[in-house]
């Protein structure tokens, strides 16, 4: 196999695998390194499967708006923190 691929683990509520990848950026997600293949913060929802949750998303101590996930792009080694409401009582 070509040295330039590595192993992704994924791990969620909705699906658990190994993917192998290439090209992927490294992004700190909720203190968590992940490896992510888009561009967009909205990609990055979806690859998560919260792009269909209401979420508040903070790139490298900045909040993003959430009408600019579409065109805010992500950059190799951002970090980010994901937040989802949970209701409950």
């Amino acid at each position: 196999m070509d040295s330039n691929f590595a192993l992704r683990v994924c791990i969620n509520e909705r699906h658990a695998g190994f993917f192998w990848y290439n090209d992927a950026m490294r992004l700190t997600v909720n203190g968590k390194e992940i490896h992510f293949e888009g561009i967009t913060v909205r990609q990055l929802l979806e690859q998560l499967y919260l792009a269909d949750r209401p979420v508040a998303v903070e790139r490298n101590r900045q909040i993003v708006s959430y009408v600019t996930f579409d065109h805010t792009e992500l950059n190799d080694g951002d970090s980010l923190e994901v937040v989802t409401l949970v209701g409950g009582g």
